[in-house]
């Protein structure tokens, strides 16, 4: 039985040294996955140490991820993604 994707990603810096291979993501960022039509949340997560994060039992559908920090300044704080299935 299908139970959904995986949707994982790291948060990065904007400056090239940060952005450089091997670099360090901010921990703590609040990602947030919502449905793109009706704004509905569906998830949660914090980025971890590296800035990584994850949302498990995606289901095919438009979605819009997005990150707030109480101090870091964001450049990208949305993104849209699309899970999709060829069943």
């Amino acid at each position: 039985m299908f139970a959904g994707f995986g949707l994982s990603g790291r948060v990065v810096g904007s400056s090239s040294a940060d952005c450089a291979a091997g670099a360090t993501g901010p921990e703590g960022v609040q990602m947030t996955l919502k449905e793109l039509e009706t704004g509905n949340v569906l998830a949660t997560a914090t980025t971890t140490r590296g800035g990584r994060f994850s949302f498990d039992r995606v289901q095919p559908g438009r979605y819009r991820v997005s990150a707030w920090h109480h101090s870091l300044p964001l450049v990208e704080q949305e993104q849209e993604v699309q899970m999709a299935s060829d069943r």
